[in-house]
């Protein structure tokens, strides 16, 4: 779960016209919303200065916790750093704060004549909430939840124990640095040689090349957790051109 919002958001268009805070605002969430579409994530809720979004679900995919990381530091890279128009004229920043937290949720699509989106429901999103009120300028702040599935990907800082409105206990938090190697390469390409998979890779070439001579299928990937099936969906789909899981 990924909360994020521009920080001091009414300071920064008070006393302005209606019109260019719209802009302003409008600018810097749809930079958000572009992060969490190239890390497949949902985007559940836009609140004016944020977004609320969900990895993992309503979608289920591996190593959720890793692509909301890189979607977060994505947004801080490009609304704080993106050139705009707007705030170059007025010599002012702009900020951001988010906030992850990972756990079960209760998640459903809400479809009506106006409109068609997800709502979570749980805990795990009233943490992610206050994790993300907690941030400061510009920082980006996990639970140990989220801590426990980024760190073999990410470098991060221990904040030690907050307290929560509403929860009897204190929480660990945690800062994302940054990422620990291959900057810019997502984290569930492994890294390395790809060897012994020429059976599976062959099966999926074959089943790829009756698709396209008009022969329908179905190819299943099963195996216990880590053994590589990201790997191989990456190696035989993603980074054939113009291939796609979509």
């Amino acid at each position: 779960m990924l909360f994020a919002d521009v920080r001091g958001s009414l300071s920064l268009i008070s006393g302005r016209d209606p019109e260019q805070a719209d802009e302003i605002l409008r600018g810097a969430t749809g930079l958000m919303l572009d992060a969490v579409a190239r890390h497949s994530g949902t985007v559940a809720r836009v609140m004016g200065d944020g977004i609320m979004a969900l990895f993992g679900a309503p979608r289920a995919n591996e190593h959720h916790a890793a692509r909301a990381c890189m979607a977060a530091l994505e947004m801080r890279r490009t609304v704080t750093e993106g050139r705009h128009a707007v705030l170059d004229a007025l010599e002012a920043r702009i900020s951001v704060r988010i906030g992850l937290n990972s756990g079960e949720a209760v998640v459903r699509g809400i479809t009506s004549a106006t409109f068609t989106g997800y709502e979570a429901n749980g805990e795990v999103v009233h943490v992610a909430a206050r994790v993300e009120q907690m941030a400061q300028e510009n920082a980006i702040l996990l639970t140990l939840e989220t801590a426990r599935l980024a760190s073999p990907y990410f470098d991060l800082h221990s904040l030690g124990e907050r307290d929560v409105k509403g929860l009897d206990k204190p929480i660990a938090v945690f800062e994302l640095a940054g990422e620990r190697s291959r900057a810019g390469r997502p984290p569930w390409f492994a890294s390395g040689d790809f060897v012994s998979r020429e059976r599976e890779a062959a099966n999926i070439a074959a089943a790829r090349e009756a698709v396209e001579r008009g022969q329908g299928g179905v190819v299943v990937i099963r195996g216990e957790a880590g053994l590589g099936k990201s790997r191989l969906v990456a190696e035989t789909i993603l980074r054939r051109p113009g291939g796609s899981l979509v």
